[in-house]
């Protein structure tokens, strides 16, 4: 049994499934990658410009940028790790999450405890149309949120959930 249908109880439907896209994932860190690359071209011309004559200075700066590259690989490889990993099912009742790489993480978020839904887009996820969601539930204040990350055509599931939501409420 696929994930969300091991966790439905009784006559619970799913409405509808969730994850990040593979596409969205990868056209977006492409993009931070061409755009830090970039500074790194910038960073390299001027390390290489006289500017620095000093050899202990030369060495320190390239440590520097293999550092950074370095930093940006891992970062970007874990990005699209959580994002592989990650699913979100609506059902008539519940909003379901799963997400983790080495350890697994379930939230399931009863709809009639939905008080608010936040849309969050930068850039970079405006442009391949994707964004996190923040569902707040009525918990105590600030332990009663629950982000989706890199949904697709985010407003879209904000939508659907208000609608679900005030439903069940």
């Amino acid at each position: 049994m696929a994930f969300p249908d091991e966790l439905l109880v009784g006559d619970e439907q799913v409405v509808e499934r969730y994850g990040p896209r593979f596409v969205d994932i990868v056209v977006t860190e492409l993009l931070r990658f061409v755009g830090y690359f970039s500074v790194v071209c910038v960073f390299w011309a001027v390390v290489n410009s006289r500017w620095l004559d000093d050899p202990l200075m030369t060495g320190i700066a390239v440590i520097l940028l293999l550092v950074a590259g370095l930093a940006l690989v891992v970062s970007s490889v874990a990005h699209v790790l959580r994002g592989l990993t990650t699913r979100y099912a609506l059902t008539d009742q519940r909003l379901l999450l799963r997400e983790g790489v080495l350890s697994r993480h379930d939230r399931t978020v009863p709809l009639n405890m939905i008080r608010g839904i936040d849309v969050h887009q930068d850039l970079l996820d405006r442009i391949v149309g994707r964004g996190s969601l923040r569902v707040n539930t009525a918990v105590l204040q600030g332990q009663g949120v629950t982000v989706l990350r890199d949904v697709h055509r985010p407003r879209d599931l904000q939508r659907r959930l208000r609608e679900l939501a005030q439903g069940a409420a």
